[in-house]
């Protein structure tokens, strides 16, 4: 007995010295930030990832496989690339290609999207693809949706199209559409308390299956919605808000008041939408 109470104070001691020897366990690599560009990588593409990220202090990139080229069209699922907040799609990414496009749609990100989220978190990055789209097998068949954008952990998925072809309104309503998403998603996750004003007025309704859709009536806009969610579910709190984000993006104070001015809801909602906004989060809006 008085051997094993020895042998165990001994291993205790020895432990004990090794830890004041070696504080910690720093593993290889801990310093070094593997979504931005090698250092010794001096290529255009490199310098303006490393532009993006001073001007932002988001990452960006072009291929879900860093510092690695792939061929023109990739396929991933979140499940093992990104974490998302629901899985079970395969995403088909196609690669922006051309120097020229790259740059194009870093500015369009830069000055229409994450330059207007006031003070809401940027992504930790952004990745940039000429077209997104997901991918799910039904009947035998496979049905491609597009997507806009997609929110995840550690990046954030941004559709651009052909970019240098857009025409200004194009772009304009490109940057609402992700704005909105973006922020939509943010919003209605991590700051509920502050969009209580918003959300009251129509919380009724809200996850009410009887309330699901395609059919999208008056009585529904009397409720304050201002259409039908995209995916044909039950009106919640994210799609309410991006609806809103939206349309107050695209349209000006006097045009939406215009729109819905019979609706007292809506109207309700704008308003408390937009001193939200402005007052919490810094986003200039109908001032």
């Amino acid at each position: 007995m008085n051997k094993n109470i020895f042998l165990i104070g001994l291993m205790g001691c020895l432990m004990l010295f090794s830890c004041q020897k070696e504080d910690e366990l720093t593993p290889s690599g801990a310093d070094v930030d593997y979504f931005l560009p090698a250092e010794d990588n001096m290529s255009e593409e490199a310098e303006l990832k490393r532009e993006f990220f001073a001007e932002n202090d988001v990452r960006l990139l072009f291929s879900d496989t860093i510092h690695v080229d792939t061929q023109d069209t990739i396929v991933i699922n979140f499940d093992y690339n990104f974490t998302v907040n629901h899985t079970g799609l395969e995403y088909i990414v196609e690669k922006i290609q051309d120097i020229d496009e790259k740059k194009a749609a870093a500015e369009f990100v830069s000055e229409g999207v994450i330059k207007r989220l006031g003070s809401v978190p940027p992504p930790y990055s952004v990745l940039l693809a000429k077209d997104f789209m997901s991918s799910d097998m039904s009947w035998g068949y496979e049905i491609l949706t597009p997507i806009a954008t997609q929110p995840s952990l550690k990046t954030t998925v941004i559709t651009v199209g052909d970019i240098l072809s857009k025409e200004d309104w194009e772009k304009t309503e490109l940057a609402n559409s992700v704005l909105s998403l973006y922020l939509g998603l943010q919003l209605s996750t991590n700051y509920v308390t502050e969009l209580k004003e918003f959300f009251t007025v129509s919380s009724f309704i809200y996850d009410d299956m009887w309330n699901a859709f395609p059919t999208f009536t008056e009585t529904d806009q009397i409720n304050g919605f201002l259409e039908a969610p995209s995916d044909y579910s039950s009106f919640n709190r994210s799609n309410d808000l991006q609806t809103y984000l939206r349309y107050m993006f695209s349209y000006t104070e006097d045009d939406f008041r215009a729109m819905y001015g019979s609706y007292d809801r809506i109207i309700t909602k704008m308003e408390a939408l937009k001193s939200i906004l402005n007052d919490e989060f810094n986003i200039e809006i109908y001032n």
